[in-house]
Order: structure tokens, then sequence, then C-alpha cells
């Protein structure tokens, strides 16, 4: 299930990216078309666009 505009990621979603589709992130924040994501495993963080965002799970 993609992020459309009317499934809006939110802070603490789990999500995918199709760059490391084997890699998890959590969704640190969300502001307009892009998002701050932290990889579980390795706690790197990343600048994306939401709709690049695959989300696995919600938390809120």
């Amino acid at each position: 299930m993609h992020a459309w505009p009317d499934e809006t990621l939110h802070e603490g979603d789990t999500v995918t990216s199709p760059d490391e589709p084997a890699a998890r992130f959590i969704v640190i924040a969300v502001h307009e078309d892009r998002c701050w994501i932290r990889e579980i495993a390795t706690g790197e963080d990343q600048i994306v666009f939401v709709s690049s965002c695959r989300r696995e799970s919600t938390y809120h």
C-alpha cells in the first residue's frame, strides 16, 4: 500500500523504501511532500519524498 494523499504518513509509522527494500524505517517527521526517516537497524537518517515510502504499520 502506497501513501496516497488520503493515507497520510505519521510520526511513528514503519515504512520501507524502494531504494532499500530490505530495510525498515521509522518515520520521525513529515512536512508537506517529504519525510524524515530513520533506519531501524543502523540508526541512519534520510530525508525522502513521502511518495517513495510504503507503509508497513502505523502506531497512532
